[in-house]
């Protein structure tokens, strides 16, 4: 008993570090001088639910982010720092620092920090192709579309672990109301600032360019 309500407070947990890291990487499409300290604060709640749940808890936080992000925050900078080069690496660390000796240590996180960056611009320049037409959309649309299809799919394990721990978390239902209330607020009044900011911009851009 006491595991299965470890398990659902774990779950939980994580949960509630998903939404805030979302609602951080939404507040820095809005405000540029937070465009990789939403990031950086993202990647720290990642790191406290691996310190707290498990590896493999973060590891499901960390995907679940990097795809919100990716399909919902304005700003694609933002999402994609998170996804390549910070959110990550608080799960890679401790595997990194078994390495020996410390310079094949230091080349190997050479080489993943390197190996994230060109990942990112890489995927930033795909994105400029298929904008000036040099990538066609029919190249990568089978690809899209099943990337689209298997989404869904990446809720099933959560939504299973919630229904085996049903009669467990029956026993913690008012804190787990308590703590999903104000963090819903948050990424709803994110989400709403953002898109207020970026329509705003827009709008200023169009009467500049009259």
């Amino acid at each position: 008993m006491k595991g299965r309500k470890s398990k659902s407070w774990a779950m939980a947990y994580c949960g509630m570090a998903a939404a805030l890291s979302v609602a951080m990487m939404l507040m820095g499409a809005v405000f540029p001088i937070a465009m990789f300290i939403a990031p950086a604060v993202a990647s720290f709640l990642i790191a406290t639910v691996c310190v707290e749940c498990g590896r493999t808890m973060a590891l499901t936080a960390y995907g679940a982010v990097s795809l919100l992000s990716l399909l919902f925050v304005p700003d694609k900078e933002v999402a994609l720092v998170f996804v390549f080069l910070l959110g990550y690496y608080p799960l890679v660390k401790p595997k990194l620092e078994r390495i020996r000796p410390k310079l094949l240590r230091g080349t190997c996180k050479l080489l993943l920090c390197n190996g994230a960056v060109l990942a990112m611009y890489g995927l930033v320049l795909l994105l400029a192709a298929l904008n000036f037409g040099f990538v066609k959309l029919d190249d990568v649309k089978e690809v899209g579309i099943y990337l689209t299809g298997i989404f869904p799919l990446l809720f099933v394990p959560a939504a299973a672990g919630v229904m085996e721990l049903w009669a467990e978390m029956g026993n913690m239902l008012l804190p787990i109301i308590i703590a999903i209330i104000p963090v819903t607020v948050l990424v709803m009044v994110s989400a709403g600032r953002t898109t207020q900011a970026m329509t705003g911009r827009k709008k200023k851009e169009a009467n500049h360019a009259e």
